[in-house]
């Protein structure tokens, strides 16, 4: 936002910006921030975890949708034509790739979302991941 708003101000869109002020938030991550897996990572997570196993599935959903937690929790075989993202409520169709396909179909999932727990429970964004 403090970016948005320095280049509106700079252009005459706002008089002033509202942020300017604003303490930034600090964080664990600060100092490294994330990073991606490599090709390594990757196939050694692959190797690990074979099609048809929650954990695949889950990194599958994750590395071939790229939707937050909080959306990839709410997945099911009813969104497979199109999704609506929780942060925005714009509906975008997105393709299912192949590779995901497979992962979905050979894996066991609920009734209304592709991953579940161990108990056959959907997962919360707050549960999924830990």
């Amino acid at each position: 936002m403090r970016g948005l708003f320095g280049w509106a101000t700079v252009r005459g869109l706002v008089p002033v910006a509202p942020t300017l002020n604003a303490k930034l938030l600090t964080g664990a991550n600060d100092e490294v921030g994330f990073f991606g897996w490599t090709d390594d990572e990757l196939a050694r997570f692959e190797a690990k975890w074979p099609v048809g196993t929650r954990q695949r599935l889950a990194f599958d959903l994750s590395l071939h949708t790229g939707f937050r937690r909080s959306d990839a929790v709410k997945i099911g075989r009813q969104h497979v034509r199109s999704r609506e993202p929780s942060k925005t409520g714009d509906v975008v169709p997105r393709p299912i790739l192949r590779m995901l396909a497979e992962s979905i179909a050979a894996t066991p999932t609920g009734d209304l979302t592709c991953i579940i727990s161990e108990q056959g429970r959907a997962f919360t964004k707050e549960s999924y991941g830990n």
